[in-house]
């Protein structure tokens, strides 16, 4: 990206939301009928405020994935309460798969299941995540490390398998299904990701954490080269600064971070939505915040294409 910082991020495409706008409420968006979403990571937090997105937009089809089957029970019937009340398809499926994201057996199992019952899928969201581990510092508070030395090196590592390689066994077993669908679909991939990619101070931001996510965006520059001449579309995205559960246990002590974690759950999900209720080739193989205006992002479009974007480079 050529933003500076973190902050200089936030503000790229004014005005900055905290919550979902009009432009973006899923719920004035209807998906073309059989359209088929999996989300990964998806039993709570920002995977379940997603999912609940798609069925405010009328996805035919919603698969869930986690760890727990209780949460996923749970998340199913939030995700059908919704769709219920929406009322835009008569018939939805929300179905629940309980599985080790990291696995190559589950997710292939996954995508046999689900070429077998609809041949394709329309868009694949990569939420699945983990935040880094806490050390107590000097002053005896709890906190990511802050130097190389004292990494918890089995955290870090697995801190990686979760929230990059996850993604990468994901992609490739599920990225068949994704070119199957038709022509029209946006044959989307989305990866949640983090404004975290912006920082390189370990006292601000855990190393683990911020490393795993930015090769997460990376990755979704190399698959868009990889596939766009068979229709599909990549985008990374920052969901918004949101304090889940995952957050609220994992967060050191006496930063301020309940300052700065304020944006609304709901944000990623409706920029997902925003992403594939149409094809966005123009878009694809780039990083977007779902706080940015997507009106005045869709008016920025030629100055996109033209200075390519809203990608990851050496500045100099």
């Amino acid at each position: 990206m050529s933003i500076a910082s973190a902050n200089q991020t936030i503000n790229w495409c004014p005005p900055v939301h905290r919550n979902v706008s009009p432009s973006n409420n899923p719920i004035n968006v209807t998906l073309s009928p059989g359209f088929v979403v999996l989300i990964t990571g998806s039993s709570r937090g920002i995977g379940l405020a997603t999912a609940i997105a798609y069925a405010k937009a009328g996805a035919s089809a919603i698969m869930l994935t986690g760890r727990n089957k209780d949460a996923l029970n749970s998340a199913k019937k939030q995700v059908l309460e919704t769709a219920a009340l929406v009322d835009k398809v008569q018939g939805m499926q929300v179905e629940t798969f309980a599985c080790d994201v990291c696995s190559e057996e589950d997710t292939r199992s996954i995508a046999n299941y689900i070429q077998a019952k609809y041949g394709k899928l329309d868009a694949l969201i990569l939420n699945a995540g983990k935040a880094n581990g806490l050390v107590r510092d000097a002053d005896g508070n709890m906190d990511w490390p802050h130097d190389a030395s004292a990494l918890d090196l089995s955290d870090f590592r697995q801190t990686f398998e979760v929230n990059f390689f996850s993604g990468v066994v994901a992609i490739k077993y599920f990225i068949p299904l994704i070119q199957a669908a038709a022509s029209g679909s946006p044959k989307s991939i989305i990866w949640i990701t983090s404004s975290s990619i912006h920082h390189y101070d370990p006292k601000f931001m855990a190393m683990g954490y911020s490393l795993s996510k930015f090769a997460a965006a990376r990755f979704v520059e190399y698959v868009h080269e990889a596939h766009k001449d068979k229709g599909v579309t990549t985008f990374g995205i920052q969901p918004g600064s949101v304090m889940t559960d995952m957050s609220k246990y994992q967060l050191p002590e006496g930063k301020g971070w309940e300052k700065i974690l304020i944006d609304n759950v709901n944000l990623g999900g409706a920029l997902c939505v925003w992403l594939t209720k149409e094809r966005r080739e123009w878009l694809s193989g780039r990083w977007v915040d779902a706080r940015w205006d997507t009106d005045e992002l869709e008016r920025r479009k030629e100055d996109i294409l033209t200075k390519n974007l809203l990608k990851f480079r050496m500045t100099a």
